[in-house]
C-alpha cells in the first residue's frame, strides 16, 4: 500500500470516530433531511403552475331602505330607482407561474351574483402592470370579463355596484363559472374574514421547525456530554481497580526479586508498521507487572509514537498466566480482533489475539523456551 493510499485511510479511519460522536450525528441526519428536501423543494418552486385567485376586497351597502319605508323614499342611481345600492370590490390576479394567454379561454370567467340582483356598474378601476387591457360586461345579474392575457404576478382590481340586494358583509356575494387551460379551478379568498395570512402560517411552521432543530441539537449536546461523563466514570473505576490490585500485591506478596521481574512470558508481535519507523517489532511482556502503552516517554513503559495514539494509550496487566489488556480513555481506541475493548472490565487476551493500537497490528504471542533468556544472561546485562 502507498504512502497515499495510508494517507487516505488514515484520514478515513479519523472521519468515521468523528462521526460515531452524538453531536457529529444530529448534523449528518440533519445536513441529509436537507439533502433530500432540497430537491424536493426546487421541484416545487420550478413546475409549471397555472393558478387563478380571486380576493373580495370589500363588500359595502351603501344604502339600505328598511321594509315598510319602500313608498316614501325614492332612491336612484344614474337615473335608475333602486331599495338597496351595494358596492363589491374584488382583484383578480394570476398567482401561478405560467402565462395564462388569450387562447387559453375556453369560456371566459362569469362572476353571477344572486338572481335578484341586478348590475347596473361593472368596471376595472385599477390594474399592474397599467393597461392590462381588461373589460367587464354586464348582463342581468351577471358579468363577464373578456379573455386577456395575464402574465404571473399581473393584477386586476375590478369594482361591481348592484341594486335589489342583501348580502352579508362577510359572505361570498358571487358564484365564478369559467373553463381555463391547465387551471383546475380558481380560488375565493374573502380578505374580509378574520383569518391568518398565509406567511404567518408560513413564519409558525418555520418557528416551529427551528424549535424541533433546537430541541434535537440540545438532546445530542448532552448525549455527549452524559457519554463524556460515562467514561470518566468507568476510567475511575479502572483506576481504582488497578489501585486495588497493585495495593493488594503490596500486602500479600513478597517485593518479587529481580529474576521473577525479569521472567519473559508473553509478547506482542509486529504484524503491520503501517509504513511507520522506529515502531518495536516487538513488545515483551513480563510476570507480575504493569505494560504502559503510548505516546508519552516520561510515563509509558513502550514508546509508539505514531498518529493518533494517545499519551497513556493503553496497559496491559499480567499475573501468572492472565493477561488483561485495558484501553486508557484513548482517542481512537483499542481493539481485539476488530473489536473495540470494553474500558471497564478489559479483554483477557489469548494467544494470536489481533490487536489494534491505532494503525499498529500486534498479534499476541506466549513466550516459549527459545524466547525466555537465561537468568545469568538477564543478570549480566
Amino acid at each position: 500500500m502507498s504512502v497515499i493510499e495510508k494517507s487516505q485511510s488514515n484520514s478515513m479511519k479519523k472521519l468515521l470516530w468523528i462521526l460515531r460522536d452524538p453531536l457529529w450525528q444530529f448534523i449528518g441526519a440533519l445536513i441529509g433531511l436537507i439533502a433530500i428536501a432540497w430537491p424536493i423543494i426546487v421541484y416545487l418552486e420550478d413546475r409549471p403552475i397555472y393558478d387563478l385567485q380571486v380576493v373580495i376586497l370589500s363588500n359595502t351597502s351603501l344604502v339600505n331602505v328598511t321594509p315598510g319605508f319602500d313608498d316614501d323614499i325614492d332612491i336612484t342611481y344614474k337615473g335608475q330607482r333602486a331599495k338597496n345600492l351595494s358596492v363589491v370590490q374584488i382583484r383578480l390576479e394570476n398567482t401561478g407561474n405560467q402565462p395564462i394567454r388569450h387562447d387559453s379561454y375556453a369560456r371566459p370567467i362569469k362572476f353571477k351574483f344572486a338572481k335578484d340582483a341586478t348590475i347596473i356598474e361593472s368596471s376595472v378601476f385599477d390594474s399592474f402592470p397599467k393597461n392590462i387591457g381588461m373589460e367587464v360586461g354586464k348582463i342581468g345579474n351577471e358579468a363577464v370579463v373578456t379573455p386577456t392575457l395575464l402574465n404571473p404576478q399581473d393584477r386586476v382590481l375590478i369594482r361591481f355596484i348592484l341594486v335589489d340586494t342583501q348580502v352579508a358583509d362577510n359572505a361570498v356575494p358571487f358564484e365564478i363559472d369559467a373553463r381555463i387551460a391547465n387551471v383546475l379551478s380558481i380560488g375565493i379568498i374573502n380578505a374580509l374574514e378574520q383569518t391568518q395570512p398565509q406567511s404567518t402560517r408560513l413564519g409558525t411552521f418555520v418557528l416551529l421547525g427551528g424549535v424541533l432543530v433546537f430541541a434535537g441539537l440540545l438532546f445530542a449536546i448532552f448525549q455527549r456530554l452524559s457519554r463524556r461523563a460515562e467514561t470518566d466514570i468507568i476510567e475511575d473505576k479502572v483506576q481504582k481497580i488497578i489501585e486495588k490490585y497493585d495495593d493488594s500485591r503490596d500486602k500479600t506478596e513478597p517485593v518479587p526479586t529481580l529474576e521473577a521481574r525479569r521472567v519473559l512470558i508473553a509478547y506482542l508481535k509486529l504484524v503491520d508498521s503501517a509504513n511507520y519507523l522506529n515502531v518495536p517489532s516487538r513488545i515483551d511482556i513480563y510476570d507480575y507487572g504493569t505494560l504502559r502503552i503510548g505516546r508519552d516517554t516520561s510515563y509509558c513503559d513502550v514508546i509508539l509514537d505514531v498518529p493518533y495514539i494517545s499519551r497513556v494509550h493503553a496497559r496491559v496487566i499480567s499475573d501468572s498466566d492472565n493477561f488483561v489488556l485495558y484501553d486508557e480513555g484513548s482517542s481512537s481506541g483499542t481493539f481485539v480482533n476488530k473489536q473495540p475493548i470494553n474500558a471497564a472490565t478489559g479483554h483477557s487476551l489469548i494467544e494470536s489475539d489481533i490487536i489494534n493500537f491505532s494503525l499498529l497490528v500486534y498479534r499476541f504471542e506466549l513466550a516459549t523456551r527459545l524466547d525466555i533468556p537465561s537468568t545469568l544472561e538477564e543478570l549480566g546485562n
